[in-house]
């Protein structure tokens, strides 16, 4: 019945017109913070993986990494404007 946004990406202006869209069509409710609350959990993460480390834990055998990853639009936090 009801749909949270919430993070760093609830402050993606497209985003939330979109979500806002899709809701009312399907009759639901949408909770989105304001921006100011729309905060990236990048610190946490870290902390997370800080903690991890030091209990001995590491993953870096079961990862790969490809800087060759495409983005096919990059939108600027907040405006919601499509980047070229």
């Amino acid at each position: 019945e009801t749909v949270v946004i919430a993070g760093g990406v609830a402050a993606n202006r497209e985003l939330r017109e979109r979500a806002h869209a899709a809701a009312t069509k399907a009759g639901l409710r949408l909770v989105v913070p304001p921006f100011r609350a729309c905060t990236d959990n990048a610190a946490m993460i870290a902390f997370a993986g800080l903690t991890r480390l030091q209990r001995g834990e590491d993953d870096s055998d079961t990862l790969s990494v490809s800087p060759k990853t495409a983005l096919a639009t990059v939108t600027r936090k907040g405006s919601g404007r499509r980047a070229g």
